[in-house]
């Protein structure tokens, strides 16, 4: 009797967590990753991971601020890389 409970268990918790990485990959799927810069003069939508040291970033307001640190931390990465 407790083995049949233990593997129904089991079961139940493998498939709510199939479950769970579906809608995490959907979720990912919906985000947009991007970034407004001041680049060569202009300003362009770029994505999050392509700044680049010399490029301007425009903050959003609200939840469309949320990349800037993102894009930021990125370009810092992107300029330290180049500098070796």
């Amino acid at each position: 009797m407790i083995l049949g409970v233990v593997f129904i268990n089991a079961l139940i918790g493998f498939l709510q967590e199939g479950k769970a990485e579906k809608s995490l990959d959907a979720i990912r799927n919906m985000l947009s990753l991007h970034a407004m810069v001041m680049r060569d003069g202009r300003r362009i939508e770029i994505a999050a991971e392509e700044p680049v040291p010399g490029d301007i970033v425009f903050a959003g307001v609200g939840r469309q601020g949320t990349w800037l640190t993102s894009a930021l931390s990125k370009c810092a990465v992107c300029a330290s890389k180049r500098r070796r």
